[in-house]
């Protein structure tokens, strides 16, 4: 298990909120010593419009919120929608049919990535990836199921991602790391259009109505 990709999350988890609070309240702090106009520091009461200009920049904010949110998040969407359509049509989804590489570039690919993660990968799985890049330096056709072929080239990208990250390795040997990585990604590391844009449209019906309570009181109600 890559421990220090494991700290680094659990680093940013931790980080991130006490940032995210520090930098809102400066610059809170920031526009209310600029911006003089004591409707935009006060809710309004229920007779109250919002001032226009109030509602726009809470328009704009809100806007700007749903699309990093949309950034962040959106690849876990689509991941699992991925891993739903691969699970259920392994056949036809477990590589990118759009993807130009062959299982004879496969072959090559992993043909010279076998001494590279047999020297230089530092973790324990080094056996599986080297396990995986002897059954694809063998495979002369599409012998294995996709989804076992698929299995065996996120082994060698793992490798080869070990490979690029150690300094013990030379600049030649990372570099080659990381272009047989570029090349053998695309065959696995897809999603179609339409799982992003179904992503995309969950995520936004989401953000609009997410904020409201008053169907969750509904379907609380007995019947």
């Amino acid at each position: 298990m890559d421990w220090s990709q494991i700290w680094k999350v659990l680093r940013a988890l931790a980080v991130s909120p006490l940032l995210g609070f520090v930098g809102a309240l400066l610059l809170y702090f920031l526009i209310k010593s600029l911006v003089k106009m004591p409707e935009m520091y006060k809710a309004p009461t229920p007779e109250q419009k919002p001032n226009p200009i109030v509602r726009a920049v809470l328009v704009l904010t809100c806007t700007l919120v749903s699309f990093s949110h949309g950034s962040n998040d959106g690849q876990k969407s689509i991941g699992l929608i991925m891993l739903t359509i691969i699970g259920i049509m392994p056949a036809a989804f477990a590589l990118n049919p759009a993807s130009p590489v062959s299982i004879e570039q496969i072959r090559q690919d992993a043909q010279q990535a076998l001494p590279l993660v047999t020297q230089y990968d530092r973790y324990s799985f080094k056996g599986d990836a080297v396990a995986s890049i002897n059954r694809l330096s063998q495979t002369e056709g599409p012998a294995e199921a996709p989804s076992e072929l698929r299995g065996d080239v996120y082994q060698v990208l793992s490798g080869l991602r070990s490979v690029a990250a150690n300094p013990a390795a030379s600049d030649a040997d990372r570099k080659l790391a990381s272009h047989l990585a570029s090349e053998l990604r695309p065959t696995v590391e897809y999603a179609p259009g339409w799982v992003r844009l179904l992503s995309a449209l969950c995520l936004g019906i989401g953000t609009m109505v997410g904020y409201k309570r008053s169907w969750v009181k509904a379907l609380a109600q007995p019947i």
